[in-house]
């Protein structure tokens, strides 16, 4: 696994070789987390819009300078691929608990499935569950980037769906095999991230 983990579910957390580090600025946090989920470089411009809207062009990309040399210095260079025009990360130098979310939930079969195929992917639904601490960045956002908390408000909507949608099928499935304590089971789980769910 990459030395640099990026725990995004939840309250952000970054670690280093198993070290929680701090990145000091919440804008660096936001680049970050921006960088790591969309996982492929975006223009600068785009950046300094999306986290300094109030700022002029040249205003904005200093500022974004100075965040970048302090993202850098707090992970490395390795992980960050930088150039005049764009900023991304090296995704082969990461480990981001969303992406691996993302390609758990999209192994899971659409439809109509068979116990036995919802048996199969019962690992890949408790390494879901395990990844899940909460929503998409709980418990941050910036005062001043109604773009980057637009973003960040639909990216959680979309992930908490996904879940939610990976736990309806999963539940219907036990169901009609007939094995009620794991449909019970992954209800419940799915009662917790929607209590208000009539279904």
């Amino acid at each position: 696994m990459p030395a640099v983990k990026i725990c995004l579910l939840g309250s952000p957390r970054i670690e280093i070789d198993d070290t929680d580090i701090s990145l000091g600025r919440r804008k660096a946090v936001a680049l970050l987390a921006r960088l790591a989920v969309v996982s492929q470089p975006e223009r600068r411009d785009t950046l300094a819009t999306l986290l300094w809207p109030q700022s002029n062009r040249a205003r904005g990309l200093a500022a974004l300078r100075r965040v970048l040399r302090s993202l850098t210095r707090a992970l490395g260079r390795d992980p960050i691929r930088a150039d005049r025009k764009t900023i991304g990360l090296r995704q082969d130098r990461i480990w981001v608990d969303v992406t691996e979310f993302r390609a758990l939930v999209a192994r899971a079969p659409s439809g109509e499935v068979k116990a036995d195929q919802w048996r199969m992917l019962l690992p890949d639904l408790t390494r879901a569950w395990e990844l899940w601490r909460g929503d998409f960045l709980e418990g941050f956002g910036l005062k001043d980037s109604p773009a980057f908390d637009e973003w960040q408000l639909y990216t959680a909507e979309e992930l908490r769906g996904d879940l939610i949608r990976l736990f309806q099928s999963c539940v219907a499935g036990f169901e009609r095999s007939g094995e009620i304590e794991h449909a019970i089971e992954y209800a419940q789980r799915w009662l917790s991230l929607d209590n208000l769910s009539e279904e």
